[in-house]
């Protein structure tokens, strides 16, 4: 898939729109497909998934000293090298989540108090959420 390119935006194209709503169908369409032929073991991980990109985009994200350095970023849940599902983010998406507390809280169980995550850590809570249809 090294030279994959959609061009067309649709009739009403959004500004600023995330880059994984392009390929909203055929992602959506993957996921299905990898939950629906395997199941997950016992040993889980949640990583970040580097997607190589050195064209012009404000939504590229850059982390010096790692293999591919420059690209679209995804947290993927996997378990013996195969990704489950996963979760895109772009630079910038989780500025100013404070505002939107509810969306980072969780209940701890048997008990009523209630904690606030970090971005990182809700993205591994929705990801681990995944697996409750099993």
């Amino acid at each position: 898939m090294k030279n994959l390119h959609y061009i067309d935006r649709g009739p009403t194209p959004i500004s600023g729109q995330p880059w994984w709503m392009k390929l909203d169908y055929v992602l959506s369409n993957l996921r299905q497909k990898c939950q629906k032929y395997w199941i997950p073991g016992s040993h889980l991980t949640v990583d970040e998934i580097m997607l190589r990109y050195e064209g012009r985009t404000t939504q590229k994200i850059q982390i010096p000293g790692k293999p591919i350095d420059c690209g679209f970023k995804l947290f993927g849940l996997s378990c013996g090298g195969y990704i489950y599902t996963w979760e895109a983010t772009k630079p910038g998406l989780n500025e100013g989540f404070s505002l939107d507390r509810k969306k980072y809280s969780v209940i701890i169980l048997d008990t009523d108090i209630e904690t606030f995550l970090t971005p990182t850590q809700a993205t591994v809570i929705r990801l681990a959420n995944s697996l409750a249809s099993l």
